[in-house]
């Protein structure tokens, strides 16, 4: 184990799912939220 790796980790699931609610509410796809934040609609699924 390396001193300086960080432990720490972030659960990122009740973000995912807070932006999945509110992208579903306003009606847009992965793909749209994707071109507007300039990422893969591959990185927002993974996200």
């Amino acid at each position: 184990m390396r001193m300086n790796q960080d432990e720490r980790r972030f659960d990122f699931h009740g973000l995912g799912l807070a932006l999945k609610q509110a992208r579903e509410a306003k009606g847009w796809t992965q793909a749209y939220v994707a071109e507007l934040v300039g990422k893969t609609d591959r990185t927002i699924m993974n996200i």
